[in-house]
């Protein structure tokens, strides 16, 4: 598929942090560009794992193609893609959620990364236009972020998430905090994954957020999880159930 979308540097200097404006959206990537034109407010996903989030060069095992992704969803709904790369040796230390690092890390990403993105693109405010999302740590971290952060992050994308990290710590975070105003939660994994463990704890949270009040397909509280028989924990299953994951965080 070729893309017309952009593809830009953020310049948070501490780490890359990449963007992606999908290509009916161009108009508004400067602010400076037409000042008599009006701007569309853009919602944004925030994409952990960053290394991993386009193309294949550069990627431990492939990427996710999330550029291309975003340029198959409904033009009004797109998001911008903005993608942070993981801290190397220090990644399960900093995505590991709960814990004193990973809560800086949310603190980098709503103070740093989040204003650099609002000052080079347009883009909304709230948790009706921030969203995360991961995969395995980083899936843990987007519904970590989200939970703990529900005044910004409106929702989560997180596949095939490490939920069993620190005895389950983010299961039982996430059991006690409050519903938030606007959520939307999209869990998958491969049903053999673990060993075929991690597919019923995914399941189990959702569960868990439809007795609290989540639903499907309507109101202001959304969960679903979705259980993919041939995924397995890498990079090409995650890329190929992305699509449908970001039309249920950015669909009506």
């Amino acid at each position: 598929m070729a893309l017309k979308g952009k593809h830009m540097d953020l310049g948070v200097t501490e780490r890359r942090v990449r963007a992606y404006v999908p290509s009916f959206a161009n108009h508004g990537a400067n602010h400076g560009a037409n000042h008599g034109a009006k701007e569309e407010k853009r919602s944004v996903l925030v994409m952990f794992d960053g290394q991993n989030a386009f193309g294949d060069e550069g990627s431990y095992a492939g990427g996710w193609h999330a550029d291309a992704a975003v340029e198959r969803i409904a033009h009004s709904r797109a998001p911008v893609i903005v993608a942070i790369d993981h801290a190397g040796h220090d990644r399960i230390a900093e995505l590991g959620a709960p814990s004193a690092r990973a809560d800086a890390f949310v603190d980098f990403v709503v103070d740093r990364v989040l204003p650099a993105a609002h000052a080079r693109l347009s883009l909304g405010y709230g948790p009706g236009a921030h969203f995360a999302c991961g995969s395995s740590m980083g899936g843990l971290f987007a519904l970590y972020i989200h939970f703990k952060r529900p005044d910004v992050f409106g929702g989560a994308i997180a596949m095939s998430p490490s939920l069993w990290f620190h005895q389950r710590g983010v299961v039982e975070f996430v059991a006690h905090e409050p519903n938030p105003y606007r959520s939307r939660v999209y869990l998958d994994a491969g049903a053999r994954e673990g060993r075929g463990r991690l597919a019923p704890l995914v399941a189990s949270v959702v569960d868990s957020l439809r007795a609290r009040g989540w639903s499907e397909s309507s109101g202001d509280l959304r969960a679903i999880a979705r259980i993919d028989p041939r995924g397995t924990h890498d990079e090409k299953s995650w890329a190929r159930r992305l699509p449908k994951a970001l039309r249920f965080l950015f669909g009506p």
